[in-house]
């Protein structure tokens, strides 16, 4: 299914300069009665079939303000479907870089015009095939991206990896400490910023895990900042702690776990990351 996509008005936006939080709702009825257009049931054939499809429920979180102007994507898919009732959810993404911006939530019943419940399968039966193959694919939940829009995540690369990656990003952000991060950089350490001077140990736990190659980017201060490639899939876990700095990923050499753990202490950070992430995933992630 496309994206329903649509342009920002100067009428949507509040004294604050960005869009007023109901007029979500009002997009997720835009998108919805697009995501029906194209299976082909538009609401005013449906009515035809004498179907009707109130809102039971609604639902919205906020994820980043948008302004005017900006071009918004919203992807429509099908979360639970039973027959009489059909739930909806709304990814919705700023299209010049992907950030996602709101996720919402409806939930619809199908019913006559007297208000009694109908079952779709008897009363539109082409439609309610098309939703239950998507509902189907949904429930699958292979797709990265669809994890990572939940989450919002902003390492470089989380776009392409698979989700057993994001797993492990998730878990790794309970497993670094001020104790695991390289000693110059230790005072600036915080929660707020995890992944701050944990680069080559990081690099090198995952190749431990998923293989693949460790390369370096070096940096101004003589040093290397360290990124993993794993099936032709480029991605670095420790990438968020340069904030906006934007780093080069290409053609950079690549590094030996031989050369780094030559100093004491990082493998000793290495060994104390390792332990942590393994309890912490022992523990069931409840630690």
């Amino acid at each position: 299914m496309k994206p329903y996509k649509r342009r920002v008005q100067y009428y949507e936006t509040d004294m604050m300069g960005i869009v007023h939080h109901a007029n979500y709702i009002h997009w997720m009825e835009e998108a919805r009665i697009d995501f029906m257009d194209q299976l082909g049931y538009t609401y005013a054939k449906m009515e035809e079939h004498g179907v009707f499809s109130p809102v039971l429920s609604l639902g919205l979180e906020y994820k980043h303000p948008c302004v005017f102007n900006e071009i918004i994507l919203i992807t429509v898919s099908v979360s639970g479907f039973n027959g009489a009732r059909l739930m909806l959810r709304y990814e919705m993404r700023k299209e010049d870089n992907g950030e996602l911006i709101c996720v919402g939530n409806s939930e619809h019943a199908f019913m006559d015009q007297k208000g009694r419940v109908l079952r779709l399968k008897h009363a539109v039966p082409e439609l309610s095939q098309k939703i239950e193959l998507l509902a189907a694919h949904s429930e699958q939940g292979t797709s990265g991206y669809r994890k990572a829009a939940e989450k919002d995540y902003h390492f470089y690369g989380w776009q392409n990896v698979k989700p057993n990656i994001l797993a492990l990003y998730d878990d790794l952000r309970h497993a670094w400490c001020a104790e695991t991060c390289a000693p110059r950089m230790r005072s600036d350490w915080s929660e707020d910023n995890p992944s701050l001077g944990q680069c080559s140990i990081t690099s090198f736990l995952v190749q431990d895990l998923l293989g693949g190659q460790v390369y370096g980017i070096p940096l101004e201060n003589g040093g290397v900042h360290c990124y993993n490639v794993v099936d032709g899939t480029v991605f670095d876990l420790a990438s968020e702690q340069f904030g906006d700095l934007v780093l080069d990923y290409e053609d950079n050499p690549e590094q030996f776990r031989e050369n780094h753990f030559a100093d004491p202490d990082k493998y000793e950070r290495y060994l104390l990351l390792k332990q942590r992430l393994h309890e912490y995933q022992e523990a069931g992630g409840k630690i």
